[in-house]
């Protein structure tokens, strides 16, 4: 356990190990069936203690990289180029804290605890991430992710085991993979789905596993999943073409809308017609009904909403609408002025390291941050866990010092079916 925690002393380890943290921590969910009683007829309500778990889990991996940077003699300063950067994430990270202090309301930690991380990372000497090893750990994420979601269908289709959210003799049957959670699992299809296309593959291998992960992305029945993976494609491919300048984008970004307003009118057409389809949407009215019942309490926030002097905690399913009414105009603006700069500085580490090896994790990190930013338009995913801790492992990601390594010439004068799709 020492040797395991002494490697926490450099800007890979402390990535590392907030990823092993967010993929693997709800890995007990399934297995145990603990979650919630409230949305499945099976499962069981999450004990405080492994709610709380995480976050002391967390609390000990900054304690310990702070420790051993401390002990290893390296500075623990804030250099000027990330004077500004500091500034703004401690305040993005300082008013929910303090918030939740004064209300005892836990809900509102949520939306800043994990920005400590990033504010440790800022103050550390080095800040050079091995994105290789970075990319072995999504790899390895991805390909269990897989087999968990297989061995779930398996288990569903042979003795009728249901996930967290799912009910029997319904259509109303949602798989989330290892986490167990639907919609926060397709999230991170939106992470791996430009991870592998941006990956020097096969095209083959590339085409199997893209259909995989589109599959389990319908099978989580996650229509903001879907929708924001379907807008951040296109307005990602679009934004590369302008700010990297390569035609190749612009030609993928035309296909995409193409390929989309054919999808959109065979939906329409035929999709919407379908009996089963109908009766999904049914099931689904309530909680659309839901949502937008919800879009009308922003009308009935008070001024002292909009200032950030009256924190209610929780009120609504979207998450911009919980910023608002809980700390300000002003927080939502640097909310989502963050999650710009992040997908700015992220298209600018694709960029500058177009062919080089493990560049495909700035990719699946900048359409993450996209499909995020969307998705607070509809879920509260600021405080919807890994996800949050996900987005700070992604803007971490967008300040990462290190070069990449080019690809060998085989790599790079590979055919066609062995080149990224979205990449050159």
């Amino acid at each position: 356990m020492m040797k395991v925690l002494a490697k926490l002393n450099n800007a890979t380890g402390l990535l590392k190990y907030l990823l092993l943290l967010s993929f693997y921590y709800l890995a007990y969910r399934y297995p145990f069936q603990i979650n919630s009683a409230e949305t499945s007829p099976t499962y069981s309500d999450t004990p405080f203690a492994l709610q709380a778990l995480k976050y002391l889990l967390f609390f000990l991996i900054c304690t310990v990289f702070f420790l051993n940077s401390v002990r290893g003699k390296r500075r623990m300063v804030v250099s000027r180029e990330h004077l500004l950067d500091f500034l703004f994430f401690g305040v993005v990270f300082a008013l929910p804290i303090g918030y939740s202090l004064l209300t005892s309301d836990t809900v509102l930690l949520q939306t800043g605890i994990f920005f400590g991380a990033l504010l440790l990372y800022f103050i550390s000497r080095r800040k050079e991430i091995d994105i290789l090893q970075i990319r072995k750990w999504i790899s390895v994420f991805l390909g269990l992710s897989i087999v968990v979601e297989l061995i779930q269908l398996a288990l569903y289709f042979g003795t009728g085991r249901l996930p967290a959210l799912g009910y029997p003799n319904s259509i109303s049957l949602r798989f989330g993979s290892i986490w167990d959670d639907p919609n926060g699992f397709a999230f991170m299809i939106c992470f791996f789905i430009p991870f592998v296309l941006a990956k020097r593959m096969k095209l083959a291998p590339k085409v199997m596993l893209t259909s995989v992960l589109l599959i389990m992305l319908v099978l989580t029945q996650s229509l903001t999943g879907i929708f924001a993976l379907a807008v951040a494609l296109i307005v990602g491919v679009f934004l590369l073409g302008v700010l990297v300048r390569k035609r190749q984008y612009w030609l993928q970004g035309f296909s995409l809308l193409g390929l989309y307003v054919m999808g959109m009118l065979f939906v329409v057409t035929v999709v919407l017609n379908l009996p089963i389809i109908k009766h999904f949407l049914e099931l689904k009215s309530g909680s659309i009904d839901d949502h937008i019942e919800m879009m009308g309490l922003i009308q009935k926030a008070k001024l002292l909403n909009y200032v950030g002097l009256n924190p209610v905690g929780m009120i609504a399913e979207t998450g911009y609408i919980n910023i608002v009414c809980n700390f300000g105009l002003v927080y939502l603006v640097l909310y989502v002025a963050m999650l710009a700069y992040a997908a700015f500085r992220l298209i600018r580490k694709i960029r500058d390291n177009v062919g080089r090896q493990g560049v495909e994790v700035y990719y699946g990190a900048f359409f993450f941050v996209l499909s995020f930013a969307f998705g607070m338009g509809n879920l509260p995913l600021d405080t919807v866990f890994p996800l949050n801790l996900i987005l700070v492992a992604c803007i971490m990601l967008s300040y990462n010092r290190a070069e990449l390594v080019p690809a060998t010439p085989a790599q790079s004068d590979a055919p066609l079916g062995q080149r990224n799709l979205i990449a050159s």
